[in-house]
């Protein structure tokens, strides 16, 4: 066997662990949330159960089908056949499709939820109402490029089927996940019509397309940056205008995470329930999640744009989007209190981050930054909880609980941020050749950008709100 042979061997070897941890920790976390996110009354738990072992096998084939087509060892004798399947071009469309989507997911989420606080569930009655009409909208659009990416594949694509997916990666996970969401789309309002009202946010639909959601940002940041020069690393200064898109568009990660991880603590005094299931959920949990899905964004953006320092920076337009967001909302109880939170971990990473580049010219590793945001997090974010919210309250005992799984979420949180970080930036530049026209495109970009903002501001403010509930 040639070196090269087993360098191949070697590479192959060490993605089919990653992939197997990252596996493991999706379903850890999958099962965290399931267990406290409650149960139906004792008649209704067969059928909610069957439903829940239902999209888990749903997941299941899906990951195994992903599992073989772009990760699983080649037959010997077969060789992954590198050759771009769409041109630049293409790709930077396909890019702002994406980025559209992310938004207009973001933009639906928050709508749908002041909606739903401001009038209630009208179960049944929401289903075509206008902030869902959005979200379906951009989870058309990855559908439809699904859809363009199985007739690409299967049109240039040479070899195998395994060898036709990997030869262009990007192109192929997005058609895996188009492909996903043509079946696990209609599953939340299936759910609805036959459990009724969410016992909490994390039902399983819920959490399905929660993480549909941040892998259409993750593909986005992919096609983005593999048409763009290799990046070093370096600080937040002298950011360009693509750099400072990237950002905007990683912040809108931060809603919908934020909605369905933590948004259920933000009650306000009267409306707290001691027999609620939030209210029954331990001390620890709410630190944890919010500590969780922090240093996931930082190490995530931190690695996928090289930049020391973005981090924070990307949590604060966060916040600022989500107080623009809430801003059409009549419900004082709709607030920015968990984007406010989220805050003070991306900090510490940024200060672990900027002190180490600053010193040795090289970036900390994922578990010294991710260390970092546990320590403000502890230092700044419990002592906020206490002072901001109505539950938890966190005392001294508790802190037996809560560092251990803020630790332990850290951790975890840090080395996956990392890694599809890293993984976003895989692919190498490939704007050669497409110079002029990918200029061409880009300078297109704020036309079609402003469009975009002036037809959702009328899709807002022309909706009409359900009329039949109080």
């Amino acid at each position: 066997m040639t070196t090269q042979s087993i360098n191949i061997a070697t590479q192959q070897e060490e993605r089919k662990n990653r992939s197997l941890i990252f596996a493991g920790l999706g379903l850890l976390i999958f099962l965290v949330l399931g267990i406290w996110g409650g149960l139906p009354p004792e008649g209704e738990r067969a059928a909610f159960i069957g439903g829940i072992v239902f999209l888990v096998l749903m997941v299941f084939v899906s990951g195994i089908a992903t599992w073989h087509l772009m990760i699983r060892p080649l037959p010997v004798g077969h060789k992954t056949i590198s050759r771009p399947l769409v041109n630049p071009v293409y790709r930077q469309v396909m890019a702002i499709l994406l980025a559209i989507s992310t938004l207009s997911l973001t933009v639906g989420g928050v709508w749908d939820e002041i909606w739903h606080r401001d009038f209630g569930l009208p179960f049944g009655e929401d289903l075509f109402w206008r902030p869902h009409l959005l979200m379906y909208g951009a989870f058309l659009i990855v559908i439809g490029l699904g859809l363009f990416g199985w007739y690409t594949i299967m049109t240039k694509g040479r070899g195998t089927l395994q060898q036709r997916f990997r030869s262009d990666p990007i192109l192929a996970y997005l058609t895996l996940l188009g492909t996903f969401l043509i079946y696990s789309l209609p599953f939340d309002p299936l759910w609805h019509m036959i459990y009724g009202e969410d016992i909490s946010a994390w039902s399983v639909p819920h959490i399905i397309l929660g993480t549909t959601f941040l892998l259409v940002t993750i593909l986005f940041l992919a096609s983005q940056l593999s048409i763009m020069p290799k990046r070093q690393w370096s600080g937040v200064q002298n950011m360009n205008l693509m750099t400072i898109g990237l950002i905007t568009v990683l912040s809108f990660l931060t809603p919908p995470l934020l909605q369905l991880l933590v948004l259920e603590w933000s009650m306000t005094e009267g409306t707290v329930s001691a027999t609620s299931v939030v209210a029954q959920r331990p001390e620890w949990m709410l630190p944890a999640l919010l500590t969780f899905a922090t240093i996931f964004i930082a190490n995530l953006v931190t690695h996928a744009l090289k930049r020391v320092g973005v981090a924070t920076l990307v949590l604060v337009v966060g916040y600022l989007f989500r107080l623009l967001l809430i801003s059409m909302a009549s419900n004082p109880n709709i607030n920015a209190v968990m984007w406010l939170l989220a805050i003070p971990p991306a900090i510490g990473v940024d200060i672990v981050n900027v002190i180490g580049y600053w010193r040795t010219g090289r970036v900390p590793s994922w578990f010294i930054s991710s260390l970092g945001g546990v320590v403000t997090s502890l230092l700044i974010g419990v002592p906020a909880i206490n002072a901001l919210l109505i539950i938890p309250e966190i005392g001294w005992v508790d802190l037996l609980t809560v560092i251990p799984a803020m630790l332990i979420a850290g951790a975890v949180a840090g080395w996956m941020g990392y890694m599809l970080g890293n993984f976003a930036t895989e692919v190498d530049n490939q704007s050669e050749g497409y110079e002029v026209q990918l200029l061409q495109v880009r300078r297109a970009l704020p036309v079609a950008l402003i469009l975009y903002v002036v037809f959702i501001a009328w899709f807002i403010i022309t909706a009409v709100p359900p009329v039949d509930v109080a």
